[in-house]
């Protein structure tokens, strides 16, 4: 959790909400509307091992949203009701966070669901290899990595949940950031941007103009997880605020044919049905 994370309290508990902007709510509508699209795939694998959701970015599990200035349920919460009232529940949801207090208000929400959680505290390198050391190996996986910036999203993060066998991978690629900082970056060669693109010089053309050299360094980055054995969704939703900013996108992997179907379908909303599917 970023240290510039604001908190309000949430009168539905009396724990702490992360209080951001309402487009964040498009992106946990999208995961939601997902896992309900993929459940019949769940079910198969239910059968003969377990289907785990895993959150390394997990937050408090609810959102104050400044514009609404209404609560709603972030991705863990979001993941965990969808799949129950589907019928196809997790068995696992995994939940990291860098801050202490923040997973284990997180873990005492889905907890009073009746949620299987387990909780990891640290930077996301650190505890993305734990998650993947409790992971049913022969089971199905939705992982969700939602950091506040391009930093965070190290490409080890990736290469490490790849070693399970069937696992989706849902991504919030910062534009945002990349439009602050990345020019700047490769323009000193920053170390950073390596742990993130490993190999990026090899695409990205410095005398090129700033767009030029974003678009080349999240094609790079796709082609990074290419690498891995997956294919990438056709559809890279943008998420935007409400001065019409370009703020990320939402990336998704799989190495099924099925989910990837799964998540063109997911991924095309608007804002206005997003509001409706919170008020069901």
């Amino acid at each position: 959790m970023s240290s510039k994370a604001r908190f309000i309290t949430d009168p539905s508990d009396d724990k702490p909400a992360l209080v951001v902007g309402d487009w964040a709510l498009d992106k946990i509508v999208r995961v939601a509307r997902y896992i309900d699209c993929a459940r019949e795939a769940r079910r198969k694998f239910s059968s003969f091992s377990s289907c785990s959701f895993i959150d390394a970015f997990s937050g408090p599990g609810r959102l104050f949203l400044r514009q609404a200035k209404s609560f709603a349920d972030g991705s863990p919460l979001a993941a965990w009701n969808i799949s129950k009232r589907k019928k196809v529940p997790f068995e696992l949801l995994a939940i990291a966070d860098l801050n202490k207090e923040t997973v284990s208000v997180c873990e005492s929400r889905l907890k009073a669901l009746g949620a299987p959680v387990k909780s990891f505290v640290g930077p996301a390198e650190d505890t993305v290899p734990q998650i993947s050391g409790v992971l049913d190996k022969k089971g199905l996986h939705l992982a969700f990595l939602d950091p506040f910036n391009l930093g965070a999203l190290t490409f080890e993060l990736i290469r490490t949940l790849a070693g399970m066998r069937h696992v989706d991978l849902l991504i919030h690629y910062s534009t945002y950031d990349s439009k602050l900082n990345l020019i700047e970056y490769v323009r000193n060669r920053d170390p950073r941007l390596e742990r993130i693109a490993p190999n990026w010089q090899r695409s990205v053309d410095m005398n090129q103009s700033p767009r030029s050299i974003q678009r080349a360094f999240l094609k790079h980055w796709i082609s990074n997880v290419h690498g891995l054995g997956f294919k990438c969704g056709d559809e890279l939703p943008e998420v935007r605020n409400t001065r019409g900013q370009d703020l990320y996108r939402l990336v998704f992997f799989s190495r099924n044919d099925f989910a990837l179907h799964c998540w063109q379908e997911a991924s095309r909303i608007s804002r206005q049905i997003s509001l409706r599917f919170e008020e069901r």
